[in-house]
C-alpha cells in the first residue's frame, strides 16, 4: 500500500547554531499501534529557504502513553522497527543527522 502524502505543515523558519538560516518542513504521516500504544511518524526536511533544495531529511516515529508505562513487548517492537528502518535502501548510514548538520564547522 502506498503511503498517504500530506501537505506541508508547521513551516517555521529555523536558525541553526552555525548562524545559517534554514527552513523546516514537517510532513506528518499515518499513525499505527505497537500493541495498544499509538505511534506517529513524520518526515522532517531542512532546506535553503522555502523554495531551496533539501539539505537534511529525517524520518522519525514516536509513541507515548499518559503514564509513560510501556510493556517490554512495546519497547521490543519499537526497537525492531528502528532496526528494520535502518536496513532499508533509502537509509544512509554515512549521512548527517540534523544535529550534526547544525553544529558542523564552517
Amino acid at each position: 500500500m502506498a503511503p498517504t502524502l500530506y501537505p506541508f505543515v508547521n513551516t517555521d523558519p529555523l536558525s541553526t547554531f552555525s548562524g545559517e538560516l534554514h527552513f523546516e518542513r514537517v510532513l506528518k504521516g499515518p499513525s499505527f499501534y505497537f500493541l495498544n500504544v499509538k505511534t506517529e511518524v513524520a518526515l522532517i526536511l531542512w532546506s535553503e529557504g522555502e523554495e531551496g533544495r533539501t539539505l537534511v531529511a529525517e524520518f522519525s516515529f514516536r509513541y507515548g502513553h499518559e503514564q509513560e508505562k510501556y510493556s517490554v513487548e512495546v519497547a521490543r517492537l519499537a526497537l525492531r522497527l528502528f532496526h528494520e528502518l535502518q536496513r532499508m535502501d533509502w537509509f544512509n548510514p554515512e549521512g548527517r543527522t540534523k544535529t550534526q548538520y547544525a553544529y558542523r564547522g564552517g
